[in-house]
């Protein structure tokens, strides 16, 4: 295998480069050119020690100016580049297909097309061509590292708070700390469900299936998090037409996020690292993070 190249990580226009890890063997040569040539390019295995992936690559994609896609029959079945792709399009980013064995994205028709190597480099605008710098890391390992732990250690605590207070009376002391703490952690969505609260508190804790009440909450709001998910969770919130854009499950026992296609405005999910494996459908127009 080719041997890597870093990723930029400087402030200056830079590519983004989306690929099947199982096509590395034809696309790391051509990245390693690029790189050559000191095109400012940023790809997957330039993440930080210490990071969170998915975030990570998220970060990176909204902040390049243009995206490379690897066309081939491993990227058209890869959830990942197609939650790539789709977030390249709705933000409007220069986007480049090249095509392996003639291989083309059905969402990508009229975009800038290549076949070789020579045809994409030439095709890069010279703005991306930087000057070799920008590609230390060393600073970003450590604060990620750091993050990483202070994100770890407060999401653990919130997890454990959800489990407490899940099947204890809750104080309004107790419901502003998880608050404070699920919010540390890094999950921001607007509420988290319950079904046997009677009162709308700002943060509600549950961990059971939908009620009545609860589904007439879900239908007014855009993000929600709930405490726990299972596959019956999902399908009672993929039978009410929801105004639902953002859903975040803190513990879960699903098998599939095949509901959630019946989700017809959800654009992100996202999810605790201990529910994989799980089916992703292929052609869920959501993106998955892992949180």
């Amino acid at each position: 295998m080719t041997e890597l190249v870093p990723a930029y990580e400087g402030k200056k226009p830079y590519l983004f480069v989306s690929y099947a890890h199982k096509d590395s063997d034809l696309v790391l040569p051509v990245i390693a050119k690029m790189f050559e040539k000191k095109f400012r390019v940023w790809y997957d295995e330039g993440i930080a020690p210490g990071s969170e992936w998915p975030k990570n690559i998220a970060d990176h994609l909204n902040a390049a100016d243009a995206f490379v896609i690897f066309v081939s029959e491993n990227s058209l079945r890869s959830p990942n580049c197609e939650n790539e792709v789709i977030r390249a399009k709705k933000s409007g980013k220069d986007i480049t297909q090249f095509s392996i064995h003639s291989r083309l994205h059905p969402e990508l028709k009229g975009v800038r097309t290549v076949f070789s190597e020579a045809d994409l480099l030439a095709s890069i605008p010279g703005k991306y061509v930087g000057d070799g710098t920008g590609y230390d890391r060393s600073v970003k390992q450590g604060n990620g590292l750091l993050t990483k732990i202070i994100i770890a250690a407060a999401a653990a605590a919130a997890i454990c708070l959800v489990a407490f207070f899940a099947t204890a009376d809750r104080s309004a002391l107790a419901e502003k700390t998880l608050a404070r703490l699920e919010k540390a952690a890094g999950f921001g969505a607007d509420k988290v469900l319950n079904n046997n609260t009677k009162e709308t508190p700002d943060v509600l804790i549950g961990d059971r299936a939908l009620s009545a009440a609860v589904d007439r909450e879900i239908m007014q709001m855009e993000s929600v998090t709930l405490s726990f998910a299972d596959d019956r969770i999902l399908e009672d919130i993929a039978n009410n037409d929801s105004l639902l854009k953002e859903l975040t499950i803190l513990t879960a026992d699903i098998t599939t996020l095949e509901p959630l296609l019946r989700c017809r405005k959800l654009e992100t999910v996202y999810l605790p690292l201990s529910a994989f494996p799980l089916e992703i459908p292929e052609n869920a127009q959501f993106e998955v993070i892992l949180r």
